[in-house]
């Protein structure tokens, strides 16, 4: 089970689509695939697609793996899609997210035991849709005294 809530990062940038996705759910992948409802009441109803675009475990420090997981989640039942990037841990058998950062176009362009850099298209009022004009990269690295990732640059 997968579980998706509130991101670390909440101020990604001021894009029209780039706002965090703050709805706490959860999924079961099979087959690098899962579905999410729109409906409560209809959980079995398949509004979204989730597929698992990148799944890597890296060793940030020698207490510590971790797996870093990219998720995209396409609106079947409407347009848009939402992208993740969340790193789990494993501790004492207990999967504990640790960090995700959640928006539309946001991908992971690097990773490493140390850096984890993400890319972020920022749309403005003018920009069509299929044509962000601003991109940034964000840089988060491992610290091993708080067990996670601190952004040290944007």
């Amino acid at each position: 089970m997968i579980q998706l809530g509130a991101p670390d990062e909440i101020n990604h940038s001021k894009g029209l689509f780039n706002s965090p996705d703050l709805k706490p759910e959860s999924f079961r992948l099979q087959n690098g695939e899962g579905f999410l409802s729109d409906d409560p009441d209809s959980p079995e109803s398949q509004d979204w697609q989730i597929n698992l675009d990148s799944d890597q475990t890296i060793h940030p420090d020698p207490a510590t793996w971790v797996r870093v997981l990219v998720l995209n989640r396409d609106h079947l039942t409407g347009t848009g899609n939402w992208f993740y990037v969340v790193v789990f841990e494993c501790e004492r058998e207990h999967i504990t997210r640790i960090f995700q950062f959640s928006s539309e176009g946001v991908s992971l362009k690097y990773l490493d035991e140390k850096a984890l850099v993400l890319g972020l298209d920022i749309w403005t009022r003018d920009d069509a849709h299929c044509c962000p004009s601003q991109h940034n990269e964000l840089i988060y690295q491992w610290n091993a005294q708080e067990h996670r990732y601190h952004r040290i640059s944007r």
